[in-house]
């Protein structure tokens, strides 16, 4: 399996740290939202129905940073995956078996399922982009990170994408699973990214880990999945409420 990116405890972080008047107000989700982050078993929203109030997504601010010492590797394999239609999301899983994992402070967490947002959800340096891509992963004791990538609109379509979009106009919501054939992650990772990493919750909760720089999509990639879901799906923004943002750079 290719695609393993790693940093090493030479390698420079920063971590930020957010005054509390830097910090975006928290909002209120639109009601029928908010019944599905509470209930259902779908998307991002399976790790927060714990919590006594949603800490993500969040605003990444360009703030002054520290030096900062820890390791985050990836690695992504290639195997058959399927597709499925639930609420407000459009759901991919990898079931043939793929090597993929994420380790973050030594512990391994093995992938769930990956989704879409439109618009994104975080903001990047005052950015919002008009897509996000999250992984949900879980480890042995069940905790739950996700890794999240941007993407800015260009001329050229995602490659990665390009692999699992033909099958979104045949999905319905609710309806058996669809096969999606061969599906290779290796595509989603150069090597060369820089990582924001940030808790979901002041303690425990999701582990987020957001690719600084943003991936290319097309309008018309973009069009597939709104099309499909017949509207936005991208959950307001929170506040940091003390929590700290640490970036890992290459």
């Amino acid at each position: 399996m290719g695609g393993i990116l790693s940093r090493k405890k030479k390698k420079p972080s920063r971590t930020i740290h957010v005054s509390p008047k830097k910090q975006p107000k928290s909002q209120t989700p639109p009601k029928e939202q908010a019944e599905i982050t509470s209930t259902s078993n779908n998307a991002c929203n399976v790790a927060f129905c714990k919590m006594p109030m949603e800490q993500s997504p969040i605003a990444i601010p360009s703030i002054q940073s520290i030096p900062n010492a820890s390791k985050v590797s990836i690695t992504f394999g290639s195997t058959e995956a399927e597709a499925y239609y639930q609420d407000f999301n459009i759901f991919f899983t990898w079931t043939g078996g793929a090597r993929a994992s994420l380790i973050l402070n030594g512990i391994k967490y093995t992938p769930l399922q990956f989704h879409f947002h439109t618009p994104s959800e975080h903001t990047i340096e005052g950015t919002q982009y008009p897509f996000e891509m999250h992984i949900v992963y879980t480890s042995e004791t069940k905790d739950i990170a996700i890794v999240a990538f941007v993407f800015k609109y260009g001329d050229i379509e995602d490659n990665f994408l390009q692999q699992i979009w033909p099958v979104i106009p045949k999905l319905k919501p609710h309806k058996p699973r669809e096969p999606v054939g061969i599906v290779d992650g290796n595509s989603l990772l150069s090597g060369r990214e820089d990582f924001y990493r940030y808790s979901g919750a002041e303690k425990g909760g999701v582990e987020w880990v957001l690719v600084r720089q943003p991936r290319i999509v097309s309008p018309r990639q973009v069009a597939v999945l709104f099309d499909a879901l017949h509207t936005a799906n991208a959950r307001p923004l929170q506040p940091l409420t003390g929590r700290d943002v640490t970036l890992y750079v290459t």
